[in-house]
């Protein structure tokens, strides 16, 4: 009776045919799996890093800082625990993205502004970037729009957010 493994290379017993295999494969498994996984990870941190550094972008305009202020200006460093206002308010952005409605992560066009009205009566926060001074994204979210406007690779000296309401529960 022939089958279809009569020619292996070594004429392997088919036991040696599937730990040779095996074994392979768990290697190329890994090695793909390790490369995959620290790529996400690189990138990862590199959306971090860029978040945070328009964060900081962020910040200064609305507080008029000076262009070298850093995000750990300000703290006393006599606790482990101090922190200061510019940390403070990036966790607090952090965690209402965390606790968020998904509608208030969308992005909405200026032109589309119309078609998603649905949306917006829904926000309790909006969040309007301008792009050289004329309003071109919507959104629930300062970290979302931060994001996006990171993923659109726009010059700092290009836009600016402004809060557009804030209601009161």
């Amino acid at each position: 009776m022939d089958t279809i493994f009569e020619d292996r290379e070594f004429n392997e017993s088919d036991d040696e045919y599937e730990d040779n295999y095996e074994d392979d494969y768990e290697d190329d498994y890994e090695d793909d799996y390790e490369d995959d996984y620290k790529d996400d990870y690189d990138d990862n941190c590199i959306e971090i890093v860029n978040l945070l550094n328009l964060f900081m972008v962020y910040y200064k305009k609305i507080f008029g800082l000076q262009p070298n202020a850093n995000m750990f200006d300000g703290i006393e460093n006599k606790k482990e625990t101090d922190t200061n206002k510019i940390m403070e308010m990036f966790y607090e952005e952090m965690d209402k993205y965390k606790n968020s409605h998904p509608d208030s992560h969308i992005i909405i066009d200026h032109d589309e502004l119309n078609l998603h009205q649905d949306i917006m009566i829904k926000l309790k926060e909006l969040y309007v970037a301008h792009i050289d001074n004329n309003p071109k994204w919507y959104c629930g979210s300062l970290l979302c729009l931060l994001k996006y406007i990171s993923d659109q690779k726009i010059s700092n000296d290009k836009w600016s957010i402004y809060q557009h309401k804030k209601i009161k529960d």
